[in-house]
């Protein structure tokens, strides 16, 4: 029984349930047909595998995929582990196989096995890279940004207006940052949404 069968079942429960009933069993009742409920819809908000930047050629990897073998290969997560599984035999024949070098060598660990199953049963992405603004200072006449100036390859603090956008990169991760100068650091204020 999938997710959306189970949902649909306790939903099922719970309209037969008798919510005019005015005695403790019914209350009960409601109370733990609704804690199910509540609980299948955080396991949706959960589903979903979140690969790494570090993970992200799985991600194109599986993105290539479509298109490439039939659908219901891709339709479960058990499914797609015997195509898997066929695969990397027929890499360990010296056959033709759609795994690359890399994927192989993610799959030797077992939890990323398991990571990859859940990623076709429940869809996958790959993690935002957070990107930060550098603002040192900030208030109605002053506006001081650290930018990297495209022309002349050297990170600036410069005085910001919006007529440098797209002259200079004005957003850059956490690495970036302590990269240039980790004095930086306590300067930074998060971008909105992410690479």
């Amino acid at each position: 029984m999938n997710k959306q069968e189970k949902e649909d079942l306790i939903q099922a429960l719970y309209d037969i349930g008798g919510c005019e009933a005015e005695d403790e069993w019914a209350r009960g009742y409601d109370d733990g047909v609704n804690a199910a409920i509540d609980v299948i819809k955080e396991l949706k908000v959960q589903g979903k595998v979140i690969f790494s930047h570090e993970e992200k050629f799985v991600a194109d990897w599986l993105d290539g995929l479509k298109g490439k073998i039939s659908d219901k290969k891709l339709s479960s997560g058990a499914a797609f582990m015997v195509f898997v599984g066929q695969q990397l035999e027929c890499l360990y024949y010296n056959e033709y196989t759609l795994i690359t070098d890399d994927v192989e060598g993610w799959l030797l660990h077992p939890e990323n096995k398991v990571k990859l199953l859940n990623a076709i049963d429940n869809g996958y992405e790959v993690e935002k890279k957070q990107l930060y603004y550098v603002d040192f200072i900030k208030n109605d006449d002053v506006h001081k940004r650290l930018v990297f100036d495209h022309e002349n390859g050297k990170y600036n603090i410069v005085d910001w207006s919006d007529n440098l956008i797209g002259l200079v990169q004005e957003i850059f991760t956490e690495q970036e940052i302590k990269a240039i100068d980790e004095r930086y650091w306590p300067f930074a204020v998060k971008a909105d949404g992410g690479e």
